[in-house]
């Protein structure tokens, strides 16, 4: 034999070995592995027990589910593992990768690639792409939308909703009644508050995105550092703080735009009311308005986009089905996940939740609805952060609009204080916990 076709014999074991070691490592996913072949999984999650139940068995898959509390599933999960009698998989939300990050199997990328991961489902699904693995395969997504009142811009003769923030500051002078004394009976939008703003978070989310502000990242080294206050404009200030300038100035009485106060109620029971023109919510909010108020007259669209930025974005919570390190069937757990995340189901899970599906290839057939087709394009424009407290970083938005709206510090110092707070929330998750918080 030549010494060509001894190297490439050599190239051959290299990776029949490195094939096996996968294997091993992940438990023999896709096929049997030994004792554990064909074992039932067990799943936990926050979408309704009959929602899953019925994709379980009309797609032939060996798993239990159990239905928790949005409010106690982090909770519940944590205290399980800790005692040894947590779940196989569990549908968790991006909001938690950071936090529970520790307790997901990574999937090697020799059994799920990334680029699989990147064609079949949307962008913002690459937020479970590590350089360990993929932690999880996206299954559920509810982006941030705009709903409208037609009859509201009807009466001010405007036919169309704004595709640009900016629009907003000619749309108050015509959608917002107020007296004299400023006091508000009509509202344009629930921009500049906090705690009477619902998903104010994720609207203030959406906004830093469209900007390219990432507000958390993870450099070469491993470390989570906060970017909230980094990115610049060409005056200098932090692109956040133009941010926070923007959603302040439509609480500001002293404003043209002035359109909103603490004084009002929530702005999800004002649309209700028919007062306020624009309300900011996720797309599973769409039949609990209906419902509460059938004879209010709006429409969806998607929310408006920064001035001059080419790529579109929204805020996404996205949900994935992941493995816990503690499942002794990784394998069955998996086979479980690549039946759940197939066309057909994510087909019946979109048509049993009235979401947008997380594919593409299924987004791609964009459906004539009105309100399903802006579900449709605002998912594929849907993006996340890594949040490392999402009870911590509340509070630190929260503070951070209302030491502003109380004229106790400007934009500029409210977001480095804010960054510095986020910081101080990622130092666990730093490889140099003496490394500075931002």
């Amino acid at each position: 034999m030549t010494n060509f076709q001894y190297a490439l014999i050599g190239i051959f074991i290299f990776f029949i070995l490195a094939g096996v070691v996968v294997f091993a490592k992940f438990g023999g996913v896709g096929g049997n592995n030994g004792a554990n072949a064909g074992a039932t999984v067990t799943i936990w999650g926050t979408l309704p027990k009959d929602t899953m139940n019925n994709l379980i068995r009309d797609f032939g898959v060996n798993a239990v589910y159990r239905e928790e509390s949005a409010g106690s599933f982090e909770t519940d999960l944590v205290n399980a593992l800790a005692e040894g009698n947590g779940p196989d998989i569990a549908l968790m939300p991006q909001s938690l990768i950071l936090s529970e990050q520790s307790k997901i199997y990574p999937i090697p990328t020799a059994v799920y690639p990334v680029s699989q991961l990147q064609s079949t489902f949307i962008q913002e699904g690459e937020m479970f792409n590590t350089k360990d693995g993929i932690l999880g395969i996206p299954f559920v997504i509810d982006p941030l939308v705009m709903y409208w009142n037609r009859d509201l811009f009807s009466n001010a003769g405007i036919a169309l909703p704004p595709t640009h923030w900016d629009d907003l500051y000619n749309l108050v002078p015509q959608l917002t009644v107020k007296d004299q004394d400023s006091t508000i009976h009509q509202s344009t939008v629930s921009l500049g508050g906090y705690s009477n703003v619902s998903q104010a978070k994720d609207i203030l989310s959406a906004l830093l995105l469209q900007v390219g502000d990432p507000m958390v990242a993870l450099d070469y080294d491993g470390n989570y550092s906060s970017k909230l206050a980094e990115s610049r404009n060409g005056l200098g200030k932090s692109i956040a703080s133009d941010v926070l300038d923007f959603y302040t100035s439509f609480a500001d009485p002293l404003k043209t735009q002035y359109s909103w106060n603490d004084s009002l109620p929530s702005s999800k029971s004002y649309f209700l009311s028919g007062n306020l023109a624009l309300y900011f919510g996720f797309a599973s909010e769409l039949s609990d308005l209906q419902n509460k108020n059938p004879n209010l007259n709006f429409s969806v669209a998607t929310i408006p986009q920064a001035r001059d930025v080419s790529v579109k974005s929204t805020f996404g919570n996205l949900q994935a089905l992941v493995i816990l390190n503690n499942s002794a069937h990784k394998a069955d757990a998996f086979n479980a996940i690549t039946k759940l995340t197939s066309a057909d189901a994510i087909t019946s899970l979109s048509a049993s939740t009235h979401l947008p599906p997380v594919r593409r290839d299924l987004l791609a057939n964009k459906p004539s609805d009105s309100a399903a087709s802006s579900f449709y394009d605002s998912a594929l424009q849907s993006k996340g952060w890594l949040d490392p407290s999402s009870g911590g970083t509340d509070s630190i938005f929260g503070t951070m609009v209302q030491s502003i709206t109380s004229g106790k510090s400007d934009s500029n110092d409210a977001v480095a204080s804010a960054s510095t707070q986020i910081g101080e929330l990622l130092r666990p998750y730093r490889k140099n916990t003496n490394a500075t918080s931002n």
